[in-house]
């Protein structure tokens, strides 16, 4: 049912009463027989085609007489003349009974016919009248002559095609060139009808075993039949864009393509490669073996601690996992064990700060420490150590190595156990040795390696107690682990603190000190000639007394004192010089 007459009139007064002269002079002129065609008429709407002279789509007016409403796609005045125009045609028909001519009886429409080549695409394009006659469009529509039904498509169309160049369009626009001719009916390609998608042609890829590590293949599309101009395939009849071109090359010249993504390569492939292809494309994973991800892990600082003959060896590294499951080395990932992180940026450069604002440290750079700076390193370390020092105890333990002391005739072994190692059969217990113990202690550590390459804590109050006893011990004690007879006293005093069987040697000593009242008086050789002085037979009797006991002497005063008669007269026999317990004297030099 067309709309109401009497509400159409009412319009059309209105929008005259508010239309200059020149305007309603033009609209006049517009609302000739035959320019003003019908679109869609209704009992509340009519749609309406005013054919405007120079323009090559018509000006569409829509009317709502019973609202008294009015729009026109032109975006001039309000109301424009297209307005004034329309109402005004359609008026004469309602109230005559000679209807409007319908836009689709007299317009003629547009084809599309597309020629691919090396340059791009070429588009010709063809009139094709009410009566079917056709022919070609030279120019711009707005050149065309007769009225034609178009859409912004068209338009869009008539804007992108290149004339000067026979309709080639540019390699950039193809992308709007699709997506305008995939709202059009009519399209050929090469004198055959297709259909115009917007959906871009993707290639496949996938990741894949290879016997160096991972392959990750690149292919073209299967579904792709031709190749039909740069940036354009044809898929099952259908024209598309293709995607990714800087992978695939304008005329998917650069596929196939395969990387091959060697074992210390994997964290790029994992972390960086696919899920960045995966943002532009399917990736198929084709094995198992790759790592999967593993999220939620927050990157922290693990220690390389190594004790070097003079020097604490520190290495600090930038690792993931607790054991570490991937390290940061030079800014990339190294896969180590297990899954593969998830990369926190972020979080790593606040732990690489971190490090070096308290520690001084940097990852991958190994830093010696020596002597009293080394105990205040591992005290800081301690205190650094988020979890209150558990970093260090999972380096160098919490249970200390203990003394084991053995003692022989005349000498005596000395070792630092792990307790509890060894228990099992054949097992070996972990150990340190004895004067690696003592050097560590010297310099102020609280921790030793053990031989096994494995770190403990010292035994630091037995040391505090003993260690000055044992560093003399040590230092009085032969290759073979023999001390002088000397040295017996205090290692039966290192015994007697640990509770030990003192050396059998020393008995012999323990009972001559036992009775002991004073120095016995010496027999003096029968040959002797000269006259003892009493500080001089004093010495004769305690060279005698220490001759006796196999223990050494030094005998020293000043020049003229009678330091070689002394020794001449506790002399047994030639050769007593260079056995235990031989005497030596000293004097002032000249």
């Amino acid at each position: 049912m067309p709309v109401s007459l009497a509400s159409l009139q009412a319009l059309l007064a209105n929008v005259r009463r508010r239309s200059p002269s020149m305007r309603l002079a033009q609209a006049a002129e517009l609302a000739r027989p035959g320019n003003v065609l019908s679109q869609r008429e209704t009992d509340d709407e009519a749609m309406l085609l005013v054919q405007v002279p120079g323009w090559s789509v018509p000006a569409t007016a829509m009317l709502y007489p019973e609202e008294g409403e009015w729009a026109c796609d032109c975006g001039g005045a309000d109301p424009c003349a297209h307005v004034v125009a329309a109402a005004a045609a359609l008026e004469t028909a309602l109230r005559t009974g000679v209807a409007l001519p319908s836009a689709v009886s007299v317009q003629s429409r547009l084809r599309y016919a597309l020629t691919a080549s090396r340059e791009g695409l070429r588009v010709a394009r063809y009139i094709t009248g009410p009566g079917g006659d056709e022919r070609a469009l030279e120019g711009a529509l707005s050149e065309a002559g007769v009225a034609i039904s178009t859409s912004d498509a068209d338009l869009a169309v008539d804007r992108l095609c290149d004339l000067k160049r026979g309709g080639l369009v540019a390699a950039q626009d193809l992308p709007a060139l699709l997506s305008a001719l995939s709202s059009c009916e009519d399209v050929g390609l090469d004198g055959r009808a297709v259909k115009v998608s917007t959906e871009e042609v993707l290639p496949k890829a996938w990741v894949e075993e290879h016997p160096r590590g991972f392959a990750l293949r690149i292919e073209r599309d299967p579904a792709v039949t031709a190749v039909v101009s740069p940036g354009v395939a044809e898929a099952g009849g259908v024209l598309r864009p293709m995607g990714a071109t800087d992978l695939t090359g304008p005329l998917l010249e650069k596929l196939p393509r395969t990387r091959v993504f060697a074992a210390a390569e994997v964290s790029e492939l994992v972390l960086k490669t696919v899920p960045e292809l995966s943002a532009r494309l399917p990736v198929e994973l084709r094995t198992k073996r790759l790592p999967t991800l593993v999220k939620g892990l927050r990157p922290r600082i693990t220690m390389d601690v190594t004790l070097l003959s003079h020097a604490l060896s520190v290495t600090p590294s930038l690792t993931y996992g607790d054991p570490p499951i991937a390290r940061i080395e030079d800014g990339r990932m190294v896969h180590l064990r297990g899954g593969l992180p998830l990369r926190d940026e972020g979080a790593e450069v606040r732990e690489v700060h971190r490090l070096r604002d308290e520690l001084g440290l940097v990852p991958g750079v190994r830093t010696a420490y020596r002597g009293a700076d080394a105990a205040r390193f591992l005290a800081k370390l301690k205190a650094w150590s988020p979890e209150g020092g558990s970093a260090t105890a999972s380096l160098f333990g919490t249970v200390a190595v203990a003394p084991k002391l053995t003692v022989r005739d005349t000498g005596f072994d000395l070792s630092f156990e792990l307790p509890g190692d060894g228990e099992d059969a054949g097992a070996t217990p972990r150990q340190a040795d004895a004067a690696t113990v003592m050097q560590a202690w010297r310099e102020g550590l609280d921790v030793v390696p053990l031989t096994d390459g494995t770190w403990a804590p010292l035994p630091v109050e037995w040391l505090r107690a003993h260690g000055h006893r044992v560093a003399d011990l040590l230092a009085a004690r032969d290759d073979d682990g023999e001390v002088t007879r000397a040295a017996l006293p205090a290692l039966a005093q290192l015994c007697e603190a640990l509770e030990t069987p003192a050396p059998p040697k020393l008995q012999g000593l323990r009972a001559l000190a036992e009775g002991f009242e004073a120095i016995p008086p010496a027999a003096l050789p029968a040959d002797l000639t000269a006259t003892l002085r009493p500080y001089q037979r004093r010495g004769v009797d305690w060279l005698c007394f220490l001759r006796d006991a196999e223990l050494g002497a030094v005998l020293a005063d000043d020049m003229g004192l009678g330091k070689t008669l002394q020794t001449l007269c506790a002399l047994r026999d030639a050769l007593w010089w260079w056995r235990p317990g031989a005497c030596f004297t000293t004097g002032p030099t000249r």
